[in-house]
Order: structure tokens, then C-alpha cells, then sequence
């Protein structure tokens, strides 16, 4: 918009009046290019054979308007100088104009330093991540979290159904409910006699405890990622009450920006009527030549 600035002031021509004398320019340039156009350098006389008279058909220039040529010359030049500078003062109205028409409400936030809030359910937004949540915490909760990550997975691979004490159990208790195995094999037959190393009891009371201890140990980590799942919980929930505070807030800003926007721009537009496109001062003395010649 400032580029086109440049052409107006508080003293100048109106649109009207520069489209006016841009028209009286065109006049006058065309009038002298129809001289230059017509320039001939030479007389020209005709005679009918044997009549020995010549009669003169046309003249050409005279030594005083041949040197008038350059002069000529610069004024087509100056006149065609003074309608380029008014044609673009004219364009240049208009193209503020239109810029002005054009001049949006997001814009004129954006000038403002206004912005729209950035919506919780938007792609921008960016809720609390859990590796966020647990990145929070002092060095003994986060590892008090590890540690309980561990000992449930370790204790897990142990007591769970395909666990390596599992499977042991469940052999052991084969082996009480059967612990004679004969293969029969005429004289080669073997009988494999078999027994607990251990006291069943004991083995009943240690999977028992580990699976009290796995459970308590799981309690312990279900309550850690519960208070992950309710902070970010609360961390989405105090997102979206200060989205909607600033939503808002942005909402009855906007109403007073669109307000003011309308009265800027008929400000605006009283402005840009008054401006006044300027004669640059190398164009003024062709410029009041063309005013006169209107006259």
C-alpha cells in the first residue's frame, strides 16, 4: 500500500481532473506528432513534358523547423511523461481502494496482535503426553514407578499361568496324583519311582504369597498410572476451561475489532477521497502548458 502513497498529497488533482488534463496531454502530443508525422525534407514540383515550367506541388521544412524538431521531440516526450505519471496516480487510487476493500478482519487481528485461540480438539492442540506426566515426577517417584514395573513383570514371568513356577507346580502336583510311572518293556520294563523334594505345603504357601505379593505390587503401579490418567484427565479438562475462557474473550474482542475495522475503513476511504495526486515539479511546467491549452 505505501508504494502507491507516493502519488498523492494535500495539494494535487482530483481523479476526475487528472483524467481530464491526461486527456487534454493526449490532444496536444498527438497534435504535435501529426506535425512530425508530416515532416518532409524536400520540395517537390511537377511540369508536363516540354512545357519547360515547373509547378510547385510541396514544400518541405525550413531550415527553422527542422531545428525546431528536437523541441518537438522533448514536448512529445514531457506530455507523454506528465499522462504515465497521471494514469498511475489514477490506478493507484483505485488499487488502494481495492486494497482497502480487501483489508480483511483476520488481517486486521493479526495487526492487531489478536489470535484465535487453539482448539482442544484442533490438530494443533497438544495435550499432556503420559511420558510428560512421569517426566514430572522427582527422581523417587519415577523410580519407585520403574521398580514396580519391574517386580510385577518379574514376579509375572514366575507365578502367571506359562510361568516357570507355574509349570513346576502344576508338574509337582502330577507327580503327587501319580508318582509311580511303569514302562513296560518285557524284561527291560523300568518303573520310575517319583516324589516331592520339597514339602508340598511349602511350595502351595510360597506361590501364594508371591501372588499376594504380585498383587500387591500391582495395586501399587495400577495406583501410580491411575494418577496418570487423572492428571492427564484434569490437564485436558483445564485445556479445554481456559480454551473456553480465551474463546471468550477472543469472541467479544473480535466483536469490537469488527466494529472498529468498519470505522477505520470509512475513515479510510474520507482519506483516500481527499487525497490529491501531485504534480512532480519536473512535470509542472507541462502541466500548466496543458492547463492553459484547456482554457
Amino acid at each position: 500500500m505505501n508504494k502507491n502513497r507516493i502519488f498523492f498529497g494535500e495539494n494535487g488533482l482530483t481523479s476526475t481532473s487528472a483524467n481530464h488534463v491526461a486527456n487534454l496531454a493526449k490532444e496536444a502530443y498527438a497534435s504535435v506528432e501529426e506535425k512530425l508525422n508530416a515532416l518532409q525534407l524536400y520540395d517537390e514540383d511537377i511540369s508536363l513534358l516540354g512545357s519547360g515550367a515547373f509547378t510547385p506541388v510541396s514544400r518541405g521544412a525550413t531550415t527553422l523547423e527542422l531545428q525546431a524538431v528536437p523541441d518537438m521531440i522533448a514536448e512529445i516526450s514531457s506530455l507523454k511523461s506528465l499522462i504515465a505519471w497521471l494514469r498511475e496516480g489514477i490506478k493507484a487510487r483505485k488499487e488502494l481502494a481495492a486494497e482497502l476493500q480487501r483489508y480483511s478482519l483476520e488481517s486486521y487481528c493479526e495487526d492487531h496482535g489478536i489470535e484465535m485461540p487453539v482448539c482442544p480438539d484442533s490438530d494443533d492442540y497438544e495435550p499432556m503426553t503420559e511420558d510428560e506426566y512421569y517426566g514430572s515426577l522427582s527422581i523417587k517417584e519415577r523410580n519407585a514407578y520403574y521398580q514396580l514395573e519391574t517386580k510385577c513383570a518379574t514376579l509375572g514371568s514366575f507365578i502367571h499361568s506359562n510361568g516357570r513356577l507355574s509349570e513346576a507346580r502344576k508338574r509337582l502336583n502330577v507327580i503327587l496324583n501319580k508318582p509311580t510311572v511303569v514302562n513296560e518293556n518285557g524284561r527291560d520294563t523300568i518303573v520310575t519311582a517319583r516324589k516331592a523334594s520339597v514339602n508340598p505345603g511349602d511350595v502351595e504357601d510360597l506361590f501364594f504369597r508371591l501372588q499376594a505379593k504380585h498383587r500387591e505390587y500391582q495395586a501399587a503401579l495400577n495406583s501410580i498410572k491411575h494418577k496418570c490418567e487423572v492428571a492427564l484427565e484434569q490437564d485436558a479438562l483445564a485445556k479445554r476451561s481456559a480454551y473456553n475462557e480465551a474463546y471468550s474473550a477472543y469472541s467479544t474482542r473480535l466483536h469490537e475489532l469488527e466494529n472498529e475495522l468498519l470505522k477505520w475503513k470509512q475513515e479510510q476511504t474520507i482519506a483516500l477521497e481527499k487525497l490529491k495526486i501531485v504534480i512532480p515539479d519536473s512535470l509542472k511546467p507541462i502541466y500548466e502548458k496543458v492547463c492553459t491549452l484547456g482554457k
